[in-house]
């Protein structure tokens, strides 16, 4: 984190309604998991996509421009 702390909270992403994920695409839109890390001192957030599975959605959005 930003302020070097190391008092970190994980927030898993999940594909549910009402939990982190993106959706990419009007038409049968591709959704991937979106995990956030929040320090427990200052309130710095960050999101990551950290699922394999995910990463791997995300290259091949990109790939299509």
């Amino acid at each position: 984190m930003k302020c070097n702390s190391t008092s970190i909270y994980y927030v898993p992403g999940g594909l549910m309604e009402n939990q982190n994920y993106a959706a990419v695409g009007s038409f049968l839109p591709q959704r991937f998991r979106i995990a956030r890390y929040v320090c427990t001192e200052c309130g710095y957030t960050e999101e990551w996509v950290d699922l394999p599975d995910d990463l791997e959605t995300v290259q091949d959005l990109a790939s299509r421009g």
